[in-house]
């Protein structure tokens, strides 16, 4: 109580020059909001180039299918604009958080098309709920080291990320397989990668036509997950999780 009595006394000795001479620091190395707002323009603009036709054959085949998409963060508004452009073109389209999954039944996630889960919570009640309610499950050693959990379900796709020693993944009763990371000579960042395997990894399943689980395989996803590992290699190259996109 003490030393924050203090530090607010010491705050309100402060000139108005020094005020406005304060700025706030990114975190984690990413742009403050003030900063993406310069920059909208240009990414309208890379947006009008994009390459959307993998996403858009995800989203509208087999419209008459429920879209359940499952966000938490800062994602989740993108499952609720997705959700949004399905239920105005198409079916019924519902964002969700990853604990909002435990309360559908069986029949919806049943007849719903993939969920894709990425968690940062620990493992719990309510994370091995997420999991069961989920077909491809993407995590980081870092933060799951521990994969005993998996071992409960066998149909699903398990991918752990491991940094410089690449990803390994586990395709509902297999074991474990492991693909090495793509060496970059010129990597001088490694902010964003993870996403980047994410994207691309996503766009790979739709080139594959791979829009329900029971068209997942091996071979293929081997595929992708080795093109996501590609792309995701030469995201490293750029200064920014969005490098790439620029170049």
């Amino acid at each position: 109580m003490t030393k924050f009595t203090l530090a607010k006394q010491n705050h309100s000795r402060m000139t108005a020059k020094q005020t406005t001479q304060l700025k706030p620091k990114a975190r984690n190395g990413k742009p403050l909001m003030s900063e993406l707002l310069t920059d909208v323009r240009k990414y309208i603009e890379l947006a009008e180039l994009a390459d959307i036709e993998p996403l858009r054959q995800f989203l509208f085949n087999e419209p008459e299918r429920p879209l359940i998409a499952m966000g938490h963060g800062g994602s989740h508004s993108s499952a609720a604009y997705a959700a949004l452009l399905y239920g105005t073109n198409c079916g019924l389209g519902r964002a969700i958080t990853p604990y909002h999954a435990n309360s559908l039944s069986d029949a919806t996630l049943k007849g719903a098309k993939l969920f894709y889960y990425e968690p940062n919570e620990p493992v719990d009640r309510n994370f091995l709920r997420a999991v069961a309610a989920s077909n491809i499950v993407k995590f980081s050693d870092e933060k799951h080291p521990d994969v005993s959990f998996t071992e409960d379900f066998t149909d699903k796709l398990f991918i752990q990320m491991m940094n410089e020693k690449g990803l390994r993944f586990k395709l509902r009763a297999e074991g474990w397989m492991t693909i090495p990371p793509e060496h970059n000579p010129h990597a001088v960042d490694g902010e964003g990668a993870g996403d980047w395997t994410t994207s691309t990894f996503i766009n790979e399943l739709g080139h594959h036509h791979m829009l329900t689980f029971d068209r997942i395989h091996l071979p293929n996803v081997t595929h992708c997950l080795e093109e996501a590992q590609r792309v995701a290699s030469m995201s490293v190259s750029y200064i920014g999780a969005k490098g790439l996109i620029h170049h």
